[in-house]
């Protein structure tokens, strides 16, 4: 099914993973708005059930009549992917054969979409797709107005910030480091403090110095947080409205990681704001 308007979908378009109940509203809007803010394509991509084809077919028709439902609101061109399969390997083929520019989910609790949605969907794409995945946790009254980046100092939140950067461009970069307190039995917890807080900021300036990044100096905020990686990205995207996220992953692993040995799925939980994780 093609969007009521003429424009054709560019490359690089917004995808979005639905599964058409209600909360699936904010991660569409947000998608939505992101499509508008780039002006690119939006891609909506809903999984239907298996079973025989005349029940394929009787629930493709009625996604489609939802799809028109939630549709009416947004005002930007869309295109809609309505196949029956495994829900991860359907959205990431759709998002490899769009070349989307990031994955798009939401956030469900206690049922079955929970497990799509934060495990088994969140550990696949990450895993085996090239492509950001945001995953969206609050309702988007506003476009994003700052970009919250956890960093290790990594070669991987390198490539996360370059590549929220580019997602979602002319907002302030909040670069930030939770540092911890080493041998804080032997030498203090005060003096440990200093020590850790003076190998962070050697390490924060020589990451800023970064070829790459040395573009990006002037929408970069760098700060560091005595603590562990999640209270540092909440305290900081605390401080703004309508804040995004973002993680580094190491992509494909038996354990997916993040930032400093976390698994990303719980630190993803942990983090109370939209969250954008870049394999």
């Amino acid at each position: 099914m093609s969007s009521r308007a003429q424009d054709p979908v560019v490359t690089s378009p917004i995808l979005i993973a639905t599964d058409l109940t209600a909360r699936s509203d904010r991660p569409l809007d947000r998608a939505a708005q992101l499509a508008q803010q780039r002006g690119s394509g939006l891609v909506i991509v809903h999984v239907l059930g298996t079973g025989p084809e005349e029940v394929e077919a009787a629930r493709a028709a009625r996604a489609r009549r939802i799809l028109i439902r939630q549709t009416e609101h947004l005002g930007t061109p869309f295109d809609t992917v309505l196949e029956a399969g495994s829900p991860p390997k359907v959205v990431a083929g759709a998002a490899e054969r769009r070349q989307a520019a990031v994955i798009v989910v939401g956030a469900a609790r206690y049922n079955h979409v929970t497990d799509f949605v934060l495990g088994t969907a969140v550990d696949y794409l990450a895993r085996h797709v090239a492509i950001p995945l945001l995953v969206v946790k609050e309702r988007p009254n506003a476009p994003y107005d700052g970009i919250v980046v956890g960093t290790d100092f990594s070669d991987r939140s390198a490539h996360a910030l370059l590549a929220a950067a580019d997602l979602v461009p002319d907002v302030r970069i909040t670069l930030v480091h939770g540092f911890a307190r080493p041998f804080a039995t032997r030498i203090g917890a005060e003096t440990a403090r200093e020590v850790g807080h003076a190998w962070a900021s050697a390490e924060m300036q020589k990451f800023l110095n970064r070829p790459e990044l040395v573009p990006l100096h002037g929408r970069i905020a760098p700060r560091l947080v005595d603590g562990p990686p999640d209270l540092a990205i909440n305290l900081s995207a605390d401080t703004l409205r309508h804040p995004l996220a973002v993680l580094g992953g190491r992509g494909r692993s038996a354990a997916m990681q993040a930032l400093l040995g976390n698994h990303a799925a719980e630190l993803m939980g942990t983090i109370g704001h939209d969250v954008l994780l870049v394999r």
